[in-house]
């Protein structure tokens, strides 16, 4: 049947929305859903994503007059939405993101709402670099120390600031990355500079990773018993 049923192209949007969710490399955000939904509901009265403050890469607005015209836009819309592999091609850039689906009379509109590119950089290789360290700990000649890696935290919050390891003293390893480009570049780094500690006797060991925007420091304290 010809004619747009509202009910029904949500509905089927939402389900293309869910299965975008279900991706590995896609992180679902209610809040940014619903930021999204409103957003959306915004670009229905406008009737253009430019007047609520959107560009086409995170907004469109469509004009069809069935429901299947609707939806297929809604899908060809959320697969340019969706994060492409890095340049080493070794896995897709993680994404967070919330997406919001509204029809009005004869038009729709979607809108996606991503993480701010420097922070899902910072969550997603500051998480990896963490499980670096945790199995470190697991390491047979290496016992975790907590006073040792508050102490690594501080130098590694140091190092942020002054960009150079040169300059931060106290600490037995040290790494500044200047300007990640990538979630494959940064968690390499931070996996080569782990794995390089490997003491043939047992050690007190306590490390820290901080990354602000682009840039990412880490620092490791090892002591002798």
């Amino acid at each position: 049947s010809s004619g747009i049923n509202a009910e029904y192209g949500v509905h089927l949007c939402e389900r293309r929305i869910e299965k975008m969710y279900a991706e590995d490399n896609i992180f679902a955000s209610d809040d940014l859903s619903q930021e999204a939904s409103d957003k959306a509901a915004q670009v229905i009265v406008q009737g253009d994503c430019k007047s609520v403050g959107l560009e086409s890469h995170n907004c469109r607005i469509f004009h069809r007059k069935t429901t299947k015209g609707l939806v297929r836009q809604c899908r060809d819309f959320l697969k340019s939405v969706l994060p492409l592999g890095d340049e080493s091609n070794s896995a897709p850039s993680l994404m967070q993101i919330g997406c919001g689906y509204k029809t009005g009379e004869g038009s729709g509109a979607i809108v996606c709402i991503q993480m701010d590119k420097s922070l899902r950089l910072s969550k997603t290789v500051s998480s990896r670099c963490n499980d670096y360290i945790q199995a470190l700990y697991k390491h047979d000649h290496i016992q975790k120390d907590d006073e040792l890696e508050r102490a690594s935290a501080s130098k590694t919050k140091d190092l942020l600031k002054v960009k150079a390891c040169k300059m931060v003293h106290g600490v037995s390893r040290c790494r500044f990355i200047n300007n990640m480009t990538s979630y494959a570049q940064g968690t390499e780094i931070c996996r080569v500079f782990i794995s390089g500690i490997a003491p043939r006797k047992l050690k007190r060991v306590g490390c820290s990773f901080v990354q602000e925007n682009s840039n990412g420091a880490t620092t490791c304290i090892i002591e002798s018993f």
